[in-house]
């Protein structure tokens, strides 16, 4: 076609590393996070904080295994792939339920 030009190769540059950095930085907040409420339920002998620990603790695990395999994805070559939808839904309801749950207790725990 006349006037129709191709695209330019694909270059990722330094995407795979952002991505990977981005999704590790997340994991780490949570992993930090989850480790400071398992401490105080263990502190204070309450399950419900412990329980919310490991719901982050989870989470945490969650967003290292994404940030793992888009990274992976990303280095391997080709043009970047859509993370599963049903990973990435799952993954922010549990954030926002975490976040929720946090202010929460923060409401709870603090009127002591």
């Amino acid at each position: 076609m006349p006037g129709h030009r191709a695209l330019p190769p694909y270059d990722p540059g330094l995407q795979a590393e952002r991505t990977v950095l981005a999704w590790s930085r997340t994991a780490f907040a949570f992993l930090v996070n989850a480790m400071l409420w398992l401490r105080a339920g263990l502190a204070d002998g309450d399950n419900a904080l412990l329980l919310f620990g490991a719901v982050l603790l989870a989470l945490a695990a969650g967003f290292h295994a994404c940030g793992r395999r888009r990274g992976r994805a990303l280095t391997a070559g080709g043009r970047p792939v859509a993370a599963h939808p049903a990973l990435m839904r799952a993954l922010a309801l549990g954030a926002a339920l975490a976040c929720l749950l946090a202010a929460l207790a923060s409401a709870h725990f603090g009127k002591g």
